[in-house]
């Protein structure tokens, strides 16, 4: 019997590693655990991570945005739009026969319009106007809207001034939902097998205001086509998405909203930068005091609303300022650490 448990305690002998002491097993991961600067980081970071939310609240910080709301429907943009100089932009049916959209600026059928009307809130091109006095649904005001027009301008008698003012219009608009403003001619176009030519950022005096536009040419197998751009935000300006989304995305802006405002010009050719630039400084000069005056959202409303800065500040000065004696302390624990090695 006694050589037999000999054998079975030989049979069933633990590994080395399994009977070694567990304290020197783990003393690799234990020793790191109880260093001064690694307990001090640590501690930072729970501090941060359980304060996260409450200094937030405290600064009146919000993620998801509130909507706000047009002054009308797009659908309502008029048709003839009049210049200071006696001219007129008058809306056409499409362009003419002896031009072509490419097929991104192609204007909607009206049986496809009807159906995405009905899938999606959008309201759409609008070629019939609404019944006049008529009230905008509050709904439809905070809906997803965009208007896609073709225009060309007169003088005071009716005759076409040039035809270069012949002007696709495209205005879009979106509030109350996370949006990251992906939907930019630098990349629709591209996606749309065109290849980008030329692109710049430059700004057009527009009614005593500095306006920022991109314009860009883009070229294809059939032609080269150009398209000048910009966004109207938070009662501002920008030719750069990123700026925009940069902007939104502002923990302490309460309310939101963006419009992409769009131009291109189908008679003049993507190399003709210039020429296009001029025309779209005329279209502004007419289109903005409309778009912005019975259109969108009087951001003057919304601004004192969209304050915040001092409760942020507020809220942050106590949490700076222990995140400050935390890091204090790892540093003069560090030192006396550095010094006890020295001294041994």
């Amino acid at each position: 019997m006694e050589s037999a448990g000999r054998f079975m305690r030989l049979r069933f002998r633990q590994p080395a590693l399994l009977r070694s002491d567990w304290k020197a097993v783990t003393r690799p991961l234990r020793v790191p655990l109880r260093e001064p600067h690694f307990l001090a980081l640590a501690g930072v970071l729970l501090v941060a991570a359980a304060s996260w939310q409450t200094v937030m609240r405290a600064a009146g910080a919000i993620f998801v945005k509130k909507p706000v709301p047009l002054r009308q429907m797009l659908d309502r943009f008029p048709r003839e739009v009049r210049s200071a100089d006696g001219g007129r932009w008058i809306a056409l049916d499409g362009p003419g026969r002896d031009e072509q959209l490419s097929p991104e600026d192609e204007l909607l059928e009206e049986d496809v319009e009807k159906f995405l009307g009905a899938v999606h809130p959008y309201r759409l091109r609008g070629e019939k106007s609404p019944v006049p006095g008529e009230k905008d649904p509050a709904d439809l005001l905070l809906a997803p809207q965009y208007i896609q027009r073709y225009y060309r301008y007169v003088d005071r008698t009716g005759t076409e001034v040039s035809p270069a003012l012949r002007a696709y219009l495209f205005v879009s608009y979106y509030t109350g939902s996370p949006d990251p403003v992906p939907h930019v001619p630098d990349r629709c176009y591209l996606g749309g097998g065109f290849q980008e030519l030329a692109s710049q950022d430059v700004t057009v005096p527009v009614n005593g205001q500095t306006v920022p536009i991109r314009r860009m040419a883009f070229g294809k197998d059939l032609g080269t086509t150009n398209v000048i751009y910009f966004f109207h935000y938070n009662g501002r300006k920008s030719s750069r998405h990123l700026e925009v989304r940069n902007y939104l995305n502002n923990p302490l802006i309460h309310h939101a909203y963006f419009s992409k405002i769009e131009v291109k010009f189908p008679r003049l050719r993507g190399e003709d930068l210039e020429a296009a630039t001029v025309a779209t400084q005329k279209l502004l000069t007419d289109f903005l005091p409309v778009l912005e005056g019975q259109y969108l959202p009087d951001w003057k409303q919304y601004e004192q609303a969209d304050g915040g800065t001092s409760n942020l500040a507020m809220a942050l000065v106590p949490a700076g300022l222990g995140g400050a004696v935390l890091i204090v302390v790892a540093v003069l624990l560090l030192r006396r650490r550095g010094r006890r090695a020295a001294a041994d």
